[in-house]
């Protein structure tokens, strides 16, 4: 019944999201602990970049500490508790690089592997840098932009109610797809302007929320 799929969330009715793609009436109570419990890993040229990343550091701890000559270079990094824009400025800061492009922004209260792609570099380039909550490493100089075509999530769940909880996930794997549907990430960054197309959204202005978001 649509009843199912409506929100009784006080939240969810003031943002604009009035109805939920699955037909879960009851919910279910859980937390996941943050920053450990939640790891989002992009899927960019066909490589797991969690996985990439931890190959690559352990190779390069096995060797000496060199440095590359590349103006656009692309670096895997490994963030915890920090958003991707001031991972991205840190990291640009350290290298001497003008620029700095994420391929998408990431969850900042996680564990959180993600490609930057750099320009503008004047200087020798480390192959691996660790500062406070990120690390980043080298993975090549920049030919073209790499493809992002997907995110890869591990969550740690603490449920109250296992039974119903485990309920739940038969539902969804019955379901084998849950359509993607805008969230609480809309409302909260200035660049790229998310505040605007969360502000849209909240006014049911869908052509303007739309033509913000053809904007980043």
């Amino acid at each position: 019944m649509l009843e199912d799929f409506m929100t009784s969330t006080p939240i969810d009715v003031i943002i604009g999201m009035l109805t939920y793609t699955i037909p879960f009436k009851q919910r279910v109570n859980i937390t996941i602990p943050r920053p450990f419990g939640f790891e989002v890993s992009e899927r960019v040229s066909e490589h797991d970049i969690a996985t990439l990343f931890k190959t690559l550091a352990a190779n390069y701890s096995q060797q000496p500490q060199r440095s590359v000559e590349c103006k656009s270079p692309v670096y895997i990094v490994k963030k915890i508790s920090i958003d991707t824009l001031t991972a991205c400025r840190l990291l640009s800061y350290t290298l001497g690089c003008r620029r700095c492009y994420p391929l998408g922004l990431k969850e900042t209260n996680a564990v959180a592997y993600q490609v930057l792609v750099l320009d503008g570099c004047t200087k020798p380039l480390p192959t691996f840098i660790e500062l406070e909550n990120l690390a980043a490493i080298f993975w090549h100089c920049n030919p073209e932009l790499p493809i992002h075509h997907s995110n890869r999530f591990r969550l740690e769940v603490h449920a109250q109610n296992l039974h119903v909880f485990t309920k739940k996930l038969k539902q969804l794997k019955r379901l084998g797809s849950v359509l993607n549907f805008f969230g609480y990430q809309r409302f909260g960054s200035r660049r790229p302007i998310t505040h605007l197309i969360g502000r849209a959204l909240v006014r049911h202005e869908w052509d303007r929320a739309l033509d913000y978001l053809c904007l980043l």
